[in-house]
């Protein structure tokens, strides 16, 4: 398995992790902001298939203090495909994620996870992120929920 950042024109491979309503804006403002260096999209591929992304967020005015340039990122998604769900592959890909976040001179990552996600809390928590930010709120497509923002030092 090969932990990498995907290149701009690669984003169409995401397709299938990602369901949205309008997939062609959705990846188009993806690419963008990997354009202006908000964020890097890491993918696990198995045999050139993506099976897993991680989004780090290095900056964007709308997650406050998730994020404080050239100190801070901050984990918008992890996503695996479902037939690779339940294997440790998400544990294991996030583990070198921050790995690489960490080389690049990081020194703090921030994650969000949702009330009802246990699974994403366990692993998240096996991982270091155990420093309480705050309690924080969205919505995406027309679904509102609420999630705890939590900080791992790198």
């Amino acid at each position: 398995m090969i932990v990498r950042k995907i290149k701009i024109e690669e984003i169409y491979k995401l397709s299938p992790l990602f369901q949205v309503t309008n997939q062609e804006v959705f990846m188009n403002n993806r690419a963008d902001k990997i354009k202006r260096r908000v964020l890097d999209i890491y993918v696990l591929e198995e045999n050139n298939r993506v099976i897993a992304e991680v989004t780090i967020v290095y900056d964007e005015k709308h997650y406050g203090d998730y994020t404080i340039p050239n100190q801070r990122v901050y984990v918008e998604a992890l996503r695996v495909l479902p037939e690779y769900q339940g294997k440790g592959l998400g544990t294991y890909f996030l583990r070198e994620v921050i790995n690489q976040v960490r080389a690049e001179g990081y020194a703090e990552m921030t994650i969000g996870v949702e009330d009802d996600n246990l699974k994403a809390k366990h692993i998240y928590r096996k991982l270091g992120f155990t420093e309480f930010i705050r309690r924080d709120a969205g919505s995406f497509e027309g679904d509102y929920y609420e999630y705890d923002v939590s900080m791992k030092k790198l």
